[in-house]
């Protein structure tokens, strides 16, 4: 991945546009960065970008949310971009919102829409269409880990629509990554101890209905805090905290066999708490992160060309 400095949040404006634990969203040819924490708090702002020939144009503000919030959930359609429960840095939110999309990409005002039935923050949240997952979490800011996954279909009004339980996690770490695609969910890292924790996979079906959850690899080190994204078949897993440190590692494996991964070259500098989105079928960006808790939050956006042949 390459250094996208001509697309940064960060431009001048040091500590106050550096992201991380935020929901990001690629809706079309746009991506949307929403919350998450600056380094002084949780925030309501939505910021967005067309994507271009070298990566992304310009950010522009396009919020701002109905509250502050980091560790959140985001669903979309087409027309509506949605965010899904969260924390304000010290209570736990059951809320989802949602926002029209306009032609031009800026956004209606964001406005309530069916809660979820707990409190969630640090989940994972990933989408199959119009199926949306939300997976773990805590309900309390710091709580223990939950094991319910939640699933609900967006509905007409652009809005995710009767939320319920479906088959839940057989373990618990924290912050593991998870990605969607293909007809089916993996859930992959997280802290749990001394030992990696194995890599969990569901299938998909046609009802919105997980087929349960088998362990399906293991990586090959532990590490929590990290984004991860499908793309061509392969499922990339991006830098995060291994023990003791972050990491800038970038990885993949083929959908069909995640117990072999390989090495691609890492990002320029470490990361973990970053997002990661397929931005074009032959394009990755990571955006925001933590580089060290000790430095300031930040905003660069690392892109990768993926190769003309996977991997």
């Amino acid at each position: 991945m390459r250094r996208d400095d001509d697309h940064d949040l960060f431009r001048n404006d040091a500590p106050s546009r550096g992201r991380e634990s935020h929901g990001v969203a690629v809706v079309g040819a746009r991506v949307y960065v929403l919350g998450g924490w600056s380094g002084r708090g949780a925030t309501d702002t939505v910021f967005r970008a067309d994507v271009a020939a070298d990566g992304l144009g310009p950010w522009t503000a396009a919020g701002p949310l109905l509250r502050p919030l980091e560790h959140l959930g985001v669903a979309h359609t087409d027309g509506s971009l949605c965010v899904i429960g969260g924390d304000d840095g010290v209570v736990a939110r059951s809320e989802v919102s949602c926002a029209s999309i306009a032609a031009d990409g800026s956004l209606a005002a964001f406005v309530d829409a069916e809660p979820l039935p707990m409190r969630r923050s640090s989940h994972e949240t990933v989408q199959i269409g119009i199926d949306v997952y939300v997976m773990g979490g805590a309900s309390d800011f710091g709580g223990p880990n939950l094991t319910s996954v939640l699933h609900a279909r967006i509905g007409s009004a652009g809005q995710p629509e009767g939320w319920a339980e479906v088959a839940p996690l057989p373990s618990t770490p924290s912050f593991p990554a998870a990605a969607a695609g293909d007809g089916r969910i993996v859930l992959l890292g997280g802290n749990a101890g001394s030992a990696a924790p194995p890599i969990l996979a569901t299938d998909v079906a046609a009802d919105g209905s997980l087929s349960g959850w088998r362990e399906a690899g293991a990586l090959p080190h532990i590490t929590w805090g990290a984004a991860a994204t499908i793309a061509r078949g392969r499922i990339y897993l991006v830098a995060g905290l291994g023990p003791g440190a972050p990491t800038a590692t970038v990885q993949s494996a083929d959908l069909d066999d995640l117990g072999v991964w390989i090495d691609h070259d890492p990002l320029p500098d470490t990361r973990f708490g970053h997002s990661l989105s397929v931005i074009a079928p032959d394009r990755l960006i990571a955006i925001g992160g933590w580089r060290q808790r000790s430095q300031p939050v930040q905003s660069t956006a690392f892109v990768s060309e993926l190769c003309a042949a996977a991997p």
